[in-house]
Order: C-alpha cells, then sequence, then structure tokens
C-alpha cells in the first residue's frame, strides 16, 4: 500500500519544481493504483519512489552503474560509482559522475573564461532520461549502465525497442512510451516532454 512508498522522496523530488502532491495526484500519476479493493503501489512507483528495501527486493537492477575506463575498452577501472537511490536521483547522480571523469576545454571571451565540457549536458540528459524511461526492468541481472572510455561515452539499458517500433521510426522523432508511469512523472518533473524530440537534440 502507500506506506511502500518513500513519501520524503516524493515531496523533495516535486519541491524542485515546487508543487506539494497530495494522495489523489499520485493516483492521477499511476504511483498508486486500485487492485482488490484497495490502492496499491504501482510497479513504476515502486521504481520512482519505492522504500529502498522494496525496491531492492522486487527491482534490484533499477539502479545505475556507473564506471570510468583507462583506454578503450572494459578492461582496467579508473573509478566506479552505483547510484544506490531511485531512478530520479540518478538524474541528478549520473551527471555528477561523469563530470567527474570527464574534461574540461576553456573559452576566453573577452575578459570571462568560459568552461565546455567534452560531452554536452542537454545530450547526456536526453540519453539518461531515455535509458531510464525506456528501460526493461523485468530483466534481471542487468542495469542501465554508464560506461566512460579515452574516447567515448556510453549509456546503455536493458531491453530491446518495444515490440513493433523500429529504428527509424525512433530516428524520425515517433515517442513510443515503454514505462508510461516513469514517463508521465518525468514529464511532470520537466525531465522529459514526451514528444519524441529528444533524439534530435542529442544529435544537434
Amino acid at each position: 500500500d502507500i506506506s511502500g512508498l518513500d513519501m520524503d522522496r516524493i515531496k523533495q523530488a516535486f519541491s524542485n519544481i515546487g508543487r506539494k502532491v497530495k494522495q489523489k495526484e499520485l493516483e492521477t500519476l499511476g504511483i498508486l493504483v486500485p487492485y482488490a479493493g484497495k490502492l496499491v503501489c504501482s510497479n513504476g512507483g515502486l521504481i520512482l519512489f519505492g522504500q529502498d528495501q522494496l525496491r531492492e527486493r522486487y527491482f534490484p537492477n533499477a539502479k545505475v552503474r556507473c564506471a570510468r575506463f583507462q583506454g578503450k575498452d572494459k578492461v582496467d577501472f579508473i573509478d566506479q560509482y552505483d547510484c544506490e537511490g531511485t531512478v530520479v536521483e540518478a538524474m541528478s547522480d549520473v551527471p555528477n559522475f561523469i563530470r567527474r571523469n570527464t574534461r574540461l576545454a576553456a573559452k576566453i571571451d573577452q575578459i570571462q573564461r568560459k568552461d565546455i565540457p567534452e560531452y554536452a549536458l542537454i545530450a547526456i540528459r536526453e540519453v539518461l532520461t531515455n535509458a531510464l524511461v525506456h528501460a526493461d526492468y523485468s530483466i534481471k541481472g542487468m542495469n542501465p549502465r554508464v560506461a566512460i572510455f579515452s574516447d567515448r561515452l556510453e549509456i546503455e539499458n536493458p531491453g530491446m525497442l518495444p515490440f513493433g517500433y523500429t529504428l527509424d521510426e525512433f530516428i524520425a522523432g515517433v515517442s513510443h512510451i515503454r514505462n508510461k508511469v516513469i514517463a508521465r512523472v518525468f514529464r511532470e518533473l520537466h525531465l522529459m516532454e514526451e514528444w519524441g524530440t529528444g533524439y534530435r537534440r542529442i544529435t544537434e
């Protein structure tokens, strides 16, 4: 039931956008759903805001694993980090890890210096959002993963494209949501738009 949710996490997430969330909104968002005459946590609700022990029990792979490797192969680790919090918290934890393990260039504009990250922050946000919203969390033993190499950055998630959805449609901007509750909450938290515009921003 609702006790399976970490209400402090919910309050914190929505306070960041200046909102207070009541139980009725948790139902509207699909975080709580009716089942057998009572309200229970949905799978998406547990992945997003579930108590730690429940998330670990039912969705142990709903955490992001990060690594920085020396060179171009997955051989020698330089740094590792597992995001033990929710996928919502991973949206800030993962960029921090990437920032810590990538380079900055500098541009002097008149008298001010501007730091330029190795990878565009908006591209990281879009790829990470896609990975977390569209991951197949029913696959055991596989996590969303971030790997940084000397020549590239890889963000991957478990699961194939949803049935009937093609790569050409993805590139064309056709939106096909795998995890509707997670996508809805991410949209409410201003983390995604659900308009299929992310790939265009990434390529730009």
